[in-house]
């Protein structure tokens, strides 16, 4: 992943936490952690009890589910609910190490900010640090040490003294390091994911997080002016209030003070240049309706944007584009509507999914289990993201979708692989074509799913496979509940915040509501002719992963 998300959050913390510190340093730690721990004790109690239900005997180390000092214990049943905490741990070691490290900081700023950087150098070449839960956030600690003692430094106003040439020049090397260390190293931790590999997810964050720091204070980037537009203030206030659940969260602003109005600040990578190739093996495109109106407002009556956000059967228009599909799935509301989300699809679903997305996807290919040479179809590929892990395993993949749009947002990134456009219900292939078939989160976006299963089964050579991963039914009902009121609550507006197309998060949340659980699904998959048919859920069966096979 190239945007280091955690390094820029680490930093901005950091600089939020400095600030804070202006106060008593113990005022400040006990603020931080009454918004910090009882989140985290609400959402220890519903895991920690499904974990127990689950066979799980824990021992002392289930005082980390109190204070969570080292990793939250667990079984493999509940793993990737406790799993995903590690950055709360690390957040609050950096909030109890914080008065130390700032005043350390401030007896010598450069230096210290350097030397930041030492420890996961230690740990990599010299000590591997002690074992267990404490070990684990020693490597975390170290790897974002640097971003944190960043954010002091963009508090206190060395980068903006800093010129050009050396803030370049620094930046530039630790990105160039830590890209070279990950590619060079690859064999050694079985992927290019620069989570997995923290010596170069620290110098590559260090670098990226350094350029876009230095940049805003020494040019005086201020976004102050943002303010004036009232919906977008509105938003951003909002985004910011929910930060009270949230390990970013800072002390209550005062509205009445324009220096503490909230800023939404989104840095993003630079569009990557188009390859100079259209979309290949484009079979059809599916245009937009042209009967659809765009919305408007007469009187005191509602538009059909006012009356699509109240019937989910009927889709959202703006400027004559389709920005969410109605229920019943017309192919042409579905492709226009991911059409206009595709450029920032990947960075929206990273957010409102926590990151687990990466992980569901990483399950997905371990479930379709790709060898060199086989033929894969990758299925609502969109971007591509999905299809990478076949390619890196040496099988030929096909990653197809029917938006136009997304196709193309990928083949600026992947120009090499052979992206096809077409529909679920009428894939452009020969039968007994692919070795294994798998669609991703895009299965609920059919019109027709019995349709679509069945042309998934002529495709797919006899012997071969198809794996589903799809938005299901959480199956323990307290958590079901939490995931519901989050899901239809909390989606929305922070699909708002980080989306170009908010109103196509809205369409995702109703029709997860309105999907078949496990075992709906996988009947329809036996109807269709998929046999040995089965499945397994993924945190706590917010996600599930149905496996069928092909008679020979």
């Amino acid at each position: 992943m190239a945007f280091p998300s955690m390094g820029i959050m680490f930093a901005l913390a950091g600089t939020l936490m400095a600030k804070s510190l202006e106060r008593p340093a113990l005022k400040v730690v006990q603020s931080r952690l009454r918004r910090l721990l009882p989140p985290f004790w609400f959402w220890g109690l519903f895991v920690v009890l499904a974990m127990l239900v689950h066979d799980w005997m824990p021992g002392w180390q289930i005082v980390y589910w109190v204070v969570p000092l080292g990793d939250p214990p667990g079984n493999a049943w509940g793993e990737q609910a406790w799993e995903i905490l590690w950055y709360l741990r690390t957040y609050l070691w950096f909030v109890l190490l914080s008065p130390a490290l700032l005043w350390i900081f401030r007896r010598s700023r450069v230096p210290v900010l350097l030397l930041s950087l030492a420890p996961i150098l230690v740990l990599t070449f010299l000590w591997p640090g002690p074992a267990g839960r404490f070990g684990s956030a020693l490597w975390d600690l170290s790897t974002y040490l640097f971003c944190w003692i960043l954010g002091f430094a963009h508090r206190d106003g060395p980068l903006r003294r800093t010129k050009p040439a050396p803030a370049l020049l620094l930046s530039l090397a630790a990105m160039v390091y830590g890209a070279w260390y990950a590619f060079s190293h690859q064999a050694d931790f079985g992927t290019y994911d620069l989570d997995e590999n923290p010596l170069a997810q620290a110098f590559w964050s260090a670098g990226f997080v350094l350029l876009l720091m230095w940049a805003k204070a020494y040019f005086r980037i201020d976004f102050a002016w943002l303010t004036r537009f009232r919906r977008l203030d509105r938003t951003v206030t909002i985004f910011n209030a929910r930060g009270d659940d949230l390990p970013l969260a800072r002390d209550r602003p005062d509205p009445r003070r324009p220096a503490d109005r909230p800023v939404l600040e989104r840095a993003r990578l630079r569009d990557v240049p188009a390859a100079g190739q259209p979309v290949v093996h484009v079979r059809h495109r599916l245009d937009p309706d042209r009967r659809i109106r765009p919305g408007v407002r007469l009187g005191g009556g509602r538009g059909r944007r006012e009356e699509a956000a109240t019937d989910p059967g009927r889709p959202c228009c703006n400027n004559g584009r389709v920005t969410r599909a109605s229920l019943n799935k017309q192919p042409h509301e579905v492709a226009s509507m991911f059409d206009d989300v595709a450029e920032r699809y990947d960075l929206t679903n990273d957010v409102l999914s926590l990151g687990q997305d990466r992980r569901w996807r990483k399950e997905v290919a371990k479930a379709v289990d790709a060898r060199p040479a086989q033929k894969i179809l990758d299925l609502a590929a969109g971007t591509a993201t999905s299809s990478l892990p076949f390619a890196q395993s040496g099988a030929y993949v096909v990653p197809c979708d029917f938006s136009v749009g997304m196709l193309r947002a990928g083949k600026k990134k992947h120009a090499w692989l052979p992206f096809t456009a077409g529909d679920a219900t009428k894939l452009p292939f020969k039968d007994d074509t692919f070795d294994a078939v798998t669609i991703s989160f895009g299965l609920r976006n059919v019109q027709d799913t019995d349709v679509a299963l069945r042309e998934m089964y002529r495709v797919t050579r006899p012997g071969g496979r198809v794996v589903i991963c799809e938005f299901s039914t959480p199956t323990w009902t307290p958590f079901r509940t939490v995931y519901t009121e989050y899901l239809m609550r909390a989606l929305p507006p922070v699909a708002r915040a980080v989306s170009s197309n908010p109103d196509a998060y809205v369409y995702l949340a109703e029709s997860i509501r309105a999907w078949p659980d496990q075992p709906a699904l996988a009947e329809r998959l036996r109807k269709a002719g998929w046999s040995k048919v089965a499945w397994r859920n993924l945190t706590g069966g917010v996600v599930a992963l149905h496996r069928g096979f092909k008679e020979s």
